[in-house]
């Protein structure tokens, strides 16, 4: 079984945070850490904040295992390289939002 150095699992946001992504990766600073993701995804500010942790670091590599979605997935494109494991699957979808007036909107339905 591959060893990864970091393995996000988890709601973005919740169990996947921006404090302790940033705190493995500090800790590998001028090393590559290989970083596993299945997460159904997750709020989209954490997102971002992973993404630049993943660029600014430059040596992750990531690999998708299982199923990953929104948040999950653009969070991993900040990485040097991606893959997928054979039986992974991923989501990337329009940006959706709550509007107390209307419910859950998608792009399309917002405009």
């Amino acid at each position: 079984m591959k060893k990864y150095d970091l393995m996000l699992t988890g709601t973005v946001g919740w169990s996947i945070t921006t404090d302790y992504v940033k705190y493995v990766l500090d800790k590998s600073k001028g090393q590559p850490v290989s970083v596993a993701i299945s997460s159904l995804g997750g709020y989209v500010d954490t997102g971002l904040q992973i993404y630049e942790l993943f660029k600014m670091h430059g040596a992750v590599d990531v690999e998708f295992l299982g199923m990953s979605a929104s948040a999950a997935t653009f969070m991993a494109m900040g990485a040097k390289s991606v893959r997928m494991a054979k039986n992974a699957l991923i989501l990337i979808h329009n940006s959706a939002q709550w509007i107390n007036e209307w419910g859950t909107k998608n792009k399309e339905q917002l405009d």
